[in-house]
């Protein structure tokens, strides 16, 4: 019986990321096709597919360290997001100012603090701590 809540309570986590990642793409992306855009455009940045499959490889590696123990940590989670999407606003509406580079820099950051922060808010700041090298890789 306490398995099963185990179990229970990792697919709501599971299903919760699930929607806040998708919810992610809906927002960035803008953003996320000009950085596809850019990797296919120029074997400079041909890399950048590469990094998201690394860092999920690691993190599929510690998966039993870094599951061990999830909480929701709903304020350090919060302050990462909120961070996030004050810095997309910023890019938003300072898109004129900024020229092509240094606006995708600045929503792939912020897209990034997205997708970290969630992680944060849904299994906690112990399980981010002990993936912070794959998480981090993202950067």
């Amino acid at each position: 019986m306490f398995e099963l809540d185990i179990t229970k309570s990792a697919h709501s986590r599971i299903y919760l990321y699930t929607i806040f990642n998708l919810a992610g793409l809906i927002i960035y992306v803008v953003p996320l096709k000009g950085l596809v855009q850019l990797a296919m455009s120029s074997h400079l940045y041909s890399h950048i597919f590469l990094i998201p499959v690394i860092s999920a490889f690691l993190c599929y590696t510690q998966k039993e360290a870094i599951f061990a123990s999830p909480a929701y940590s709903i304020r350090e989670g919060g302050a990462v997001i909120f961070a996030s999407l004050a810095l997309y606003a910023f890019a938003a509406l300072n898109q004129h100012r900024l020229n092509g580079n240094d606006y995708l820099t600045v929503t792939s950051l912020s897209a990034v603090g997205w997708w970290l922060g969630g992680f944060i808010l849904v299994y906690g700041w112990q399980s981010f701590r002990k993936a912070s090298f794959p998480l981090l890789f993202l950067f």
